[in-house]
């Protein structure tokens, strides 16, 4: 039985990106911090599809905790895609921080979502065909770069595409779905 990871299925575009995957008759293995937020996108993807749904709370998320849980993927499930959901703020200004506060900021945004891929390398080089979508986000754009794993163990990037316009991931403007379905769906 093959799985879908998503990463930060907590946010916004997580949780659409899991809906639609859950709609294609996907399983899905679903990553976030907030286990309350996750759980209860599970509940809702349940009532309305058919698949197999895991949680993995990424709470306190560093380097020890992403390998445990990566070696917890490895060991039970057989990872056909990971969709890495990347929140991406352009205009995001650092706060004061003493050093140790600012390091485990950096590590968390920039450091731990390539860890993921690294982890799960092993697993995704197992599916032929599998794949690997980044999904960067921002208050006006929402881009995709899509690559394939080959048998050979090659990555090629075969898609990029960038939506703009109206998208939005914050609370005062909706996601524009039907433009982020289809993007999926094309992925």
């Amino acid at each position: 039985m093959n799985f879908h990871v998503i990463t930060n299925a907590d946010t916004v575009i997580g949780r659409v990106v899991a809906r639609e995957l859950a709609q294609q008759k996907r399983n899905l293995i679903l990553l976030g911090e907030n286990i309350t937020e996750l759980e209860e996108l599970k509940r809702l993807i349940k009532l309305q599809y058919f698949v197999h749904i895991h949680i993995l709370g990424l709470t306190q998320p560093n380097r020890a905790r992403i390998i445990e849980l990566c070696d917890f993927i490895n060991d039970l499930f057989f990872v056909e895609s990971l969709v890495d959901i990347v929140p991406d703020d352009d205009n995001a200004v650092l706060p004061e921080l003493i050093i140790s506060k600012l390091d485990q900021q950096l590590t968390a945004d920039l450091v731990l979502p390539l860890l993921v891929i690294h982890q799960l390398l092993p697993n995704l080089m197992l599916c032929a065909e599998s794949k690997w979508i980044r999904v960067m986000s921002n208050d006006h754009s929402l881009s995709f770069e899509t690559y394939l794993f080959s048998e050979t163990g090659g990555l090629f990037k075969c898609k990029t595409c960038v939506l703009t316009n109206d998208y939005a991931v914050g609370s005062e403007r909706k996601c524009s779905l039907p433009d982020i379905m289809s993007m999926i769906s094309s992925c």
